[in-house]
C-alpha cells in the first residue's frame, strides 16, 4: 500500500505489522490460560476493535477507481463470508469473525466516497444508537430464536444483537481506522502528520491505561467487560485499538528489520486465521476430546507456527503472485480476473 490516493503499488509495512500483531492478540485470546484479572485478558478487548480498525485502514488506503474498486470489495467481502461460513462448522472452541469482517468490508466500500468528517459524523451516530438498536432487537432476536426462524436469528445477530460480535459496533472502530488511513498512513512522507500519528497514538493507549485502572474491577463499572457491547467497552475497544495502530505502524515503518516478520504475519492474515481455526478444531476434535483448548503448549504452537510459516514464505520471490500466502493469492487472482480491463 503508499503514501497518497494514486499510489497504491507498495504495501504499507506497518499497517503489515499491525495485521500481525492483531493475529498474535487473538492468539492470546483463543489459547491463553488466563485469569480474570490478567493483563493478557486485554485481548479480549483489542483483537475484534483491532481487525475491524484495519479493514476500515484498508479502505482508507486502497484507491482503486470506479468501479473496479466495489468489484474488488465485493469479492474480498465474499472470500471472508464464505471462508468464516465454512470455518464455523470447523468445531473449534472459537467465534469466528470472519463473516462480520466480509460485511464490515463490503459497508467499508460503500462508505469510500464520503469525506472523513461525514464518516466521524457517522461513528459518533453510530456510537449513540449501539445501545437503542441493540434493546430494540433483543425481544425479536429472543423470538426468532425460540421459534426457529433461522435467518431472521442470524440476520439480528450479525447487525445488532450479537452476543460477541455486532456489525453495528465493528463498524465504529472500522470508520475510525477509514480517517485514520487518510490523515496519517498515507502520509508517510509527511513529518508533520507523522509526528501527528505518534503523539494521538501514545495519547490514545494513555487514555486506554487510565480506562483500565479507574474502571476495571470495581463493583459500580462491571460494564468494562469484553464482548458486551457497552459504550464504555467500546470507548475502552476505539482507543486500545487505535493506538495500537498508529504506534506501531509509526514504529514498524522505522525499525523494519526489528518487526519485519510480524509484517510477514500480516501480509497472510487470512491463511494464518484459517490454519489457526483448523488447527484449534483438529485439538479440540481428537487431541483434547472436547476439552478446553486453553493452554501455553496450544497458545506457543500458534505464535510459533505462525510465525515460523509467515518468515519462511516470505522467501518466496515478491514477484510471484503467492508472495503473500496461498489464500490471498487466491483472492487477489480473483480480483484481477473480474477487474481486467476495467
Amino acid at each position: 500500500m503508499a503514501r497518497m490516493a494514486g499510489e497504491v503499488s507498495r504495501r504499507h509495512l506497518g499497517v503489515d505489522a499491525v495485521r500481525g500483531f492483531a493475529l498474535i492478540s487473538m492468539f492470546v485470546a483463543h489459547a491463553a490460560p488466563f485469569d480474570p484479572d490478567d493483563l493478557l485478558r486485554l485481548s479480549d478487548f483489542l483483537t475484534a476493535a483491532l481487525f475491524a480498525t484495519l479493514v476500515g485502514v484498508g479502505a482508507g488506503m486502497r484507491a482503486r477507481p470506479g468501479w473496479a474498486g466495489y468489484v474488488a470489495a465485493l469479492i474480498r467481502g465474499a472470500v471472508l463470508i464464505g471462508v468464516g461460513l465454512l470455518l464455523e462448522d470447523a468445531g473449534s472452541q472459537v467465534v469466528v469473525i470472519l463473516v462480520f469482517l466480509g460485511l464490515l468490508t463490503w459497508l467499508m466500500a460503500l462508505l469510500r466516497p464520503f469525506p472523513s468528517w461525514a464518516l466521524a459524523v457517522l461513528a459518533v451516530a453510530l456510537f449513540a444508537a449501539v445501545p437503542w438498536l441493540r434493546d430494540s432487537w433483543q425481544d425479536e432476536y429472543v423470538e426468532a430464536f425460540v421459534s426457529g426462524d433461522d435467518l431472521e436469528q442470524r440476520l439480528l445477530e450479525l447487525t445488532f444483537v450479537g452476543p460477541y460480535y455486532r456489525l453495528s459496533t465493528l463498524a465504529i472502530w472500522a470508520l475510525i481506522g477509514m480517517i485514520a488511513a487518510r490523515t496519517f498512513l498515507r502520509r508517510r512522507g509527511n513529518r508533520l502528520a507523522a509526528l501527528w500519528q505518534l503523539a494521538l497514538g501514545m495519547a490514545a493507549l494513555a487514555a486506554a491505561a487510565v480506562m483500565y485502572v479507574v474502571l476495571h474491577g470495581t463493583e459500580e463499572t462491571a460494564e468494562l467487560e469484553p464482548y458486551t457491547g457497552t459504550q464504555t467497552e467500546i470507548v475502552f475497544n476505539a482507543l486500545l485499538a487505535t493506538g495500537v495502530l498508529l504506534v506501531l505502524a509509526w514504529v514498524a515503518d522505522r525499525l523494519p528489520h526489528l518487526f519485519g516478520w510480524m509484517a510477514d504475519m500480516g501480509r497472510m492474515s487470512l491463511t494464518l486465521y484459517t490454519l489457526q481455526i483448523i488447527w484449534l478444531a483438529y485439538l479440540a476434535r481428537v487431541v483434547l476430546d472436547g476439552r478446553t483448548d486453553d493452554g501455553w503448549l496450544t497458545l506457543a504452537s500458534l505464535i510459533g507456527g505462525s510465525v515460523v510459516l509467515a518468515v519462511a514464505w516470505s522467501r518466496i520471490p515478491p514477484s510471484s503472485p503467492f508472495a503473500r500466502g496461498p489464500m490471498e493469492a487466491g483472492t487477489d487472482a480473483l480480483v484481477r480476473l473480474a477487474t481486467r480491463g476495467r
